[in-house]
């Protein structure tokens, strides 16, 4: 289980974009989702390897687990 912020949703591409505890960012598909997540949204998840690499998968909403390495500038 992996931990992170989502930083970006675009519902024109039907993507988003998780920053992770690393921050590394892993872009999920909005397709199929029947939650709704928001800019700023704590979320754990899932990793994948697909087509175009890296996806985060399994996306839930969490609040258990504090954001210590993600309090730095995002540009």
């Amino acid at each position: 289980m992996r931990y992170g912020i989502v930083r970006e949703i675009d519902s024109h591409r039907g993507e988003g974009t998780i920053e992770d505890l690393n921050q590394q960012e892993i872009c999920f598909s909005l397709a199929g989702k029947e939650k709704s997540f928001s800019i700023g949204e704590r979320v754990s998840f899932e990793i994948a390897m697909e087509q175009h690499g890296l996806r985060a998968v399994s996306i839930s909403h969490s609040s258990d687990w504090a954001p210590i390495l993600l309090n730095h500038s995002h540009n």
